[in-house]
């Protein structure tokens, strides 16, 4: 019995001394940590982990050979990479992900129209992100307004990824206000829209409230 007892113990150590774990941190350009990022770890069977609040992550115990990591986190481009696990741990230390594309559609003039008309009438969009760090913010509502007057154009809310548009606009120089409970009002002057174009806006970081001590 104490003899197979030992044998036992060689053996697990000698498995774990097998295996291997891959870790990491995931980051926006700015090198904000992006959390709750989805990771998937593939090969011929599929793992997942999210972030956690400082943007990092971990598998552990994982056979050594070749894998797919796919980051995955809404408003941000999905990132793919080829890995190759040996024993022992492997980090891949920071990992940017790119911001999403912005897709906007051109309002196009349909019908019978003259060219002098078409410079008047042709409409365009005015698209853009709203975030707090690496987070998008949602439901802010978007004022447009004339540029130096207060009557509003067009006004919408940001969606859940915190993206924001205003389709069929005219033509004109406007400025963009964006309002949110508990945030600073951001704003956005002299914005040229041309016929029928598409324009997409910086992104637009909130700021929290300035606490002051009298």
């Amino acid at each position: 019995m104490r003899i197979w007892f030992a044998l036992v113990i060689v053996i697990g150590c000698a498995a774990q001394e097998n295996t291997s774990s891959i870790s990491g941190t995931v980051i926006d350009r700015r090198g904000a940590a992006i959390t709750n990022t989805t990771i998937t770890l593939s090969s011929s069977t599929t793992v997942e982990v999210k972030t956690d609040s400082q943007g990092k992550f971990a598998f552990s115990t994982v056979e050594p050979g070749s894998y797919k990591v796919k980051f995955q986190q809404p408003g941000f481009s999905a990132k793919t990479l080829d890995v190759t696990l040996d024993a022992g741990p492997t980090a891949l230390g920071d990992v940017v992900l790119e911001t999403a594309s912005l897709h906007c559609p051109v309002i196009e003039v349909v019908g019978q129209a003259l060219p002098e008309m078409v410079g008047s009438e042709c409409r365009g969009s005015i698209c853009g992100s709203v975030r707090y760090g690496s987070a998008g913010v949602a439901n802010a509502i978007v004022y447009l307004h004339l540029s130096g007057e207060p009557h509003r154009v067009k006004t919408t809310r940001t969606d859940a990824n915190g993206i924001f548009q205003l389709g069929e606009v005219k033509p004109g120089l406007y400025d963009l206000a964006i309002k949110a409970k508990g945030w600073e009002t951001a704003t956005i002057d002299s914005i040229g829209l041309q016929r029928g174009r598409q324009i997409t806006l910086p992104l637009v970081q909130l700021q929290r409230p300035s606490t002051r001590v009298r």
